[in-house]
């Protein structure tokens, strides 16, 4: 029972992080299309 919780409270760890580098991904990808913007 307790190896299922930790499971997935780093599963829920893991998505989170990956969330936010996504969303970072994101916005320096539009910043790079912006700078080369001509």
């Amino acid at each position: 029972m307790l190896e299922i919780s930790l499971l997935v409270k780093t599963g829920s760890e893991y998505l989170r992080v990956l969330y936010i580098v996504s969303m970072n991904m994101q916005v320096l990808y539009q910043c790079i299309l912006n700078t080369h913007k001509y």
